[in-house]
């Protein structure tokens, strides 16, 4: 399954919006799509760097489409303004203190034109449970 460009008024347009004066595409996928696996496993949306592009799973529930986008943009500006990954509880407040305007601004823009689907798929419950499982490192597997 391939990522599709999200249409605003159906002029087949993708959603593109700038950060730091770089351009970024939105695109949604269906439930299953490569787009939305990071090393084999199904996420809820995945940002690519290279591509400058962000993969938002096609089937989220409304509320859970608006966290999923934010954080998603989140990635984004991190990425845009060149900041550390790596953050203390310090480093985050001022990140949030410096850049939630921009992330509000960039997900009010974007979220009336996805897709919104007002029932919550048992599939994506699973894929939300699996993606809050922390992490094991490979040598303890």
């Amino acid at each position: 399954m391939k990522a599709k460009a999200i249409c605003a008024n159906n002029d087949h347009k993708p959603i593109v919006v700038t950060i730091n004066k770089l351009p970024w595409i939105v695109e949604v996928a269906e439930r299953g799509s490569e787009r939305l696996k990071i090393d084999g496993n199904e996420c809820l949306a995945v940002t690519i760097y290279p591509e400058m592009k962000i993969v938002i799973n096609d089937g989220l529930e409304r509320n859970l489409l608006m966290q999923t986008l934010i954080h998603e943009l989140t990635h984004a500006v991190i990425f845009s303004h060149g900041h550390n990954v790596s953050y203390d509880e310090e480093a985050v407040c001022n990140f949030i203190g410096s850049h939630f305007e921009e992330i509000g601004i960039l997900a009010n823009k974007i979220f009336p034109k996805l897709p919104h689907v007002v029932r919550t798929d048992p599939s994506v419950i699973e894929t939300i449970r699996r993606c809050m499982e922390p992490e094991v490192p490979k040598d303890e597997k």
